[in-house]
C-alpha cells in the first residue's frame, strides 16, 4: 500500500519546511543557504510556507483517519523532528566531547 509511504512523504515535508523556517535568519547569511533555499532567497514567501504546512498537516491527518495503524510512528517522526529543529540541533557534539578530560 503506498498510502503510508505518502503519508510520510508529507511528513517529511513539513519538516523541511518548519526547519527552513526556523532557520531562515542563518540561512539569509550563509553563503550557499542563501542562494539554494526558496524561503532564504524570497523565492517563498513565509505565508506561503505556513499555508503549505496547513496543507499538508490537513493531508497527513485525513489518511491518517483511514490508516490509524501508522499514526504513532508518525507522530513519533514528527515529534523527534521537531525536537531536532528546535533544541537538539543547537546542542555542541563537538565542544561537549573535547571539553572533557580523559
Amino acid at each position: 500500500n503506498a498510502v503510508p509511504f505518502l503519508i510520510f512523504c508529507f511528513a517529511a515535508s513539513w519538516i523541511y519546511i518548519i526547519n527552513d523556517i526556523l532557520d531562515i535568519d542563518e540561512d539569509r547569511n550563509h553563503s550557499i543557504k542563501k542562494e539554494k533555499k526558496p524561503l532564504a532567497n524570497n523565492r517563498l514567501s513565509i505565508k506561503f510556507a505556513i499555508y503549505l504546512l496547513v496543507v499538508l498537516l490537513i493531508l497527513i491527518l485525513l489518511l491518517l483517519f483511514f490508516h490509524k495503524i501508522i499514526i504513532y510512528h508518525v507522530l513519533v517522526y514528527l515529534l523527534l523532528n521537531v525536537c531536532y529543529s528546535l533544541f537538539i540541533k543547537k546542542i555542541s557534539v563537538y565542544a561537549n566531547c573535547h571539553s572533557r578530560k580523559l
